[in-house]
């Protein structure tokens, strides 16, 4: 039978199982993670984990072995059932807490005790990538930071100059000119919206 244990994590349960020793230096330990009964992940770093309540994210640190151990930081997004890669990589990595809504204090090591290894790593500006599955290895959808940014800006816009059509399509005088005045409109405002999305993302 597979060795189990379980914590809490902002009231959060977390089952780890398969505990192992990947570095033959007293750890870190690795463990097959999941949530609430619902497989997340292989190969994750025992007890570092973060849940960001605000925006139902579980964090957490992911071995990789190619020609020796690297680690990256992960994130579980519970609203999405999806999981998330930063393409960064570790020699060594501990994460703490979020110091800001974008901000985690991190450390190049496998613990917070010396505070020279302290860094921020800024969730907003780094790449990541979104795998398929949850519990997937492979490189799924890569997103650059300003390409969510656009696609943001870009539906908010987007729900406006509807809002503004609607509008206009009330005032039209004749139903053969609403259509035309719509149709037009429509156009017109998708094409300056990309535009201004566009020039705001560069």
């Amino acid at each position: 039978m597979a060795e189990e244990f379980k914590v809490i994590v902002s009231g959060t349960e977390l089952t780890m199982t398969n505990p192992n020793e990947i570095m033959r230096m007293g750890g870190p330990y690795t463990c097959t993670l999941s949530l609430k009964d619902k497989f997340i992940s292989e190969n994750c770093i025992v007890d570092n984990f973060i849940f960001d309540d605000a925006t139902q994210r579980l964090f957490f640190i992911k071995a990789h072995r190619n020609h020796g151990w690297m680690f990256s930081i992960n994130y579980y997004s519970l609203l999405e059932d999806r999981v998330y890669e930063f393409q960064n990589m570790f020699n060594m990595v501990f994460i703490k807490q979020f110091i800001s809504n974008s901000e985690i204090e991190i450390y190049h090591a496998f613990h917070d005790k010396d505070i020279k290894q302290r860094d921020v790593f800024d969730i907003d500006t780094e790449r990541s990538i979104g795998l398929d599955k949850v519990g997937e290895t492979s490189v799924g959808i890569t997103l650059e930071p300003s390409q969510k940014k656009i696609k943001g800006k870009f539906f908010r816009l987007l729900t406006l100059h509807l809002i503004f059509w609607t509008v206009v399509y009330g005032l039209a005088p004749s139903f053969d000119n609403k259509i035309i005045t719509v149709l037009t409109c429509f156009v017109i405002g998708v094409s300056l919206n990309f535009r201004s999305v566009s020039r705001k993302g560069s």
